[in-house]
């Protein structure tokens, strides 16, 4: 099995702040988890402006992978990962009007290229997350959509 851990930023308007990457905060959540579970190793995801904290995170947390959700190219936020051999996943909503991967060809240099892009279609972005305002007109129910999410990643994270 897996044991996840969802941190939220956003409630407390971290995200504004160092994009709510909180190294230190972060390392003190993963040793009482370890402390907890048996956790052989660790995986960092974000969803939109999350995804470019756990990229500064995995730059110095070393993660054994990264899962990016409806993210997309956001000038100096990102961190470099290119010359990392670290797995990565970038997830995208075909309908997302927000972080359109189209328009991101910078952001992708950012990745190693190994680097895998799925995208489902008839997504947009606030689907990924858990509020109403839109961003695009969806073409897929939100629970047709969770359902694809979490099998692409969670055959992301079982690749071994």
């Amino acid at each position: 099995g897996s044991v996840v851990v969802v941190v939220s930023m956003e409630p407390m308007s971290m995200a504004r702040t160092n994009l709510g990457a909180d190294e230190g905060r972060l390392r003190r959540i993963m040793q009482e988890v370890g402390s907890k579970a048996v956790v052989s190793s660790w995986s960092l995801g974000g969803h939109s402006l999350g995804g470019f904290a756990a990229m500064r995170l995995a730059s110095v947390l070393q993660p054994s992978s990264l899962v990016l959700w409806g993210a997309a190219d956001l000038p100096n936020t990102r961190t470099n990962l290119s010359s990392t051999d670290l797995p990565v996943i970038v997830i995208q909503g075909s309908c997302d009007e927000f972080c359109r991967m189209d328009d991101s060809s910078n952001f992708q240099k950012d990745f190693p290229q190994s680097t895998r892009y799925m995208t489902i279609s008839g997504g947009v972005h606030n689907q990924f997350g858990s509020y109403t305002d839109s961003m695009g007109e969806s073409k897929i129910s939100n629970r047709k959509f969770h359902k694809k999410l979490s099998s692409i990643t969670a055959k992301f994270l079982n690749r071994r």
